[in-house]
Order: C-alpha cells, then structure tokens, then sequence
C-alpha cells in the first residue's frame, strides 16, 4: 500500500511518498533534503512551519483589558497571551 505525504504549514510544497515505514521515512528525508539543497542552490532561506511568533487583533477593549492584567501581574503583554495560550492548549 503506498503511502503519500507532505510537509505542512509551508508554502513550498514537499512531498514524499514509500510503500512501507522505511521507505517513507527515508523519501521524506530525501524530499526535505531536496528541498533545503534547492533553497541554497538559489540563495534562498527555508520556510519554517512556524516562526514563533504571530499578530492578533483582539479589538481595543480586550487589548487595553489584557495590558491592564499584565501590568496588575507584573508581566508583560506578551507574556500574558503566551500563559493563556499555554493554559487554553493544556485544557482542549
């Protein structure tokens, strides 16, 4: 049975695809070799699925909100969303 895959959360599209674990693995290793050989061939940086960091737009009311409750905690905005986030992930 062949199985078929793809790097997610990038833009560039690698796939891969093997008839067992062994050939999947190593074909996705190929592919992802592939494709960093390319990016370095043109001078190019890799996608990474995540950089670490995003934009949110609450609106101003949760915004102003949030920064209060960092500021009453003594921690930053940033931190702030990061322990929720991290809180919220936990529970779900």
């Amino acid at each position: 049975m062949e199985v078929q895959g793809k790097v997610e959360y990038i833009r560039s599209l690698i796939s891969y695809k093997g008839d067992d674990v062994q050939s999947v693995k190593a074909n996705f290793q190929e592919a992802v070799n592939d494709y960093l050989a390319v990016c370095e061939e043109k001078g190019m940086e890799s996608e990474k699925p995540f950089k670490g960091s995003f934009n949110i737009r609450p609106g101003a009311d949760l915004h102003r909100r949030a920064a209060i409750a960092a500021q009453q905690r003594g921690i930053n905005l940033n931190k702030l969303v990061k322990e929720a986030i991290e809180q919220y992930v936990k529970e779900n």
